[in-house]
């Protein structure tokens, strides 16, 4: 996770001492100085939320709006960061705003964190208080064409109150406008092949919920949006992989032969 934390900051503000934010949050020593003082530390969702509990704050007050410009700052291989910057702009904090608002729209609350040196970003929805459960990743591929790669459509609808078509529909959607606002070439969505119809309970204030996902809504929907599946030169299951061309460059045969840097 690509994230770099201001917890130091904020613990100054509200002149918290570690000793006394341990006590609070019942984390160790280890977990909260890894969050203070590392950049970029890996620290998971859980953790986050149990620290702006204790601070009376949201995750969001925790991480830095602009992580990309520290790290260009302090990372001492200026080659690595130019490399990295080809990649970035396609996850600048607007496009993030606009992927947070898209899915609020949908109504769907979600953190959105940075994987992989800022060339992949992970959508996480927030479990206990969400009618939608989702898991993706982002990544973009740059070879002679641009991709847009989804990795792992993972959306769990709590049937009980949403359309689980309408709110993969709107997904779906979200993801071709942010495509074609970035003019990115291809959307691939990866993953598909395993997908099995999946239902499971889920207590919400003391309510319980059914949260479902069935992978043949995801490809019809994926059809009436314009994707089609296609075989990539690997040993993976029929349907696995589904594609939509959005630019003029390449035929989709030449996707074949694509190589990524």
């Amino acid at each position: 996770m690509m994230t770099h934390y201001k917890l130091d900051k904020i613990m100054e503000e509200r002149k918290v001492s570690l000793n006394r934010l341990v006590k609070k949050t019942g984390l160790s020593d280890e977990t909260i100085r890894k969050v203070k003082n590392e950049p970029f530390a890996n620290a998971e969702i859980r953790t986050l939320r149990i620290i702006a509990e204790a601070l009376g704050c949201n995750v969001k007050d925790l991480i830095d709006d602009d992580a990309w410009s520290y790290f260009e700052k302090t990372h001492e291989d200026k080659d690595f960061v130019n490399y990295l910057s080809k990649y970035q702009k396609y996850f600048d904090s607007d496009n993030i705003k606009f992927l947070q608002r898209s899915l609020s729209r949908i109504g769907i609350n979600a953190d959105i964190t940075f994987e992989n040196y800022f060339r992949a970003l992970a959508v996480r929805s927030h479990h206990n208080d969400s009618l939608v459960l989702t898991n993706m990743f982002f990544r973009v591929l740059k070879s002679t064409i641009i991709i847009l790669e989804v990795i792992d459509f993972d959306v769990y609808v709590n049937k009980d109150v949403l359309s689980e078509e309408f709110i993969k529909d709107s997904l779906i959607k979200m993801i071709n406008q942010f495509a074609t606002k970035n003019e990115i070439e291809c959307i691939m969505f990866q993953n598909f092949g395993y997908k099995t119809f999946e239902d499971f309970e889920v207590n919400i204030d003391g309510n319980d919920f059914t949260f479902q996902s069935n992978p043949e809504i995801d490809k019809n929907i994926l059809k009436n949006n314009g994707f089609f599946t296609y075989d990539l030169p690997a040993p993976l299951p029929k349907e696995n992989t589904w594609i939509k061309h959005l630019g003029e460059k390449a035929p989709f045969e030449s996707l074949k032969y694509l190589k990524f840097d």
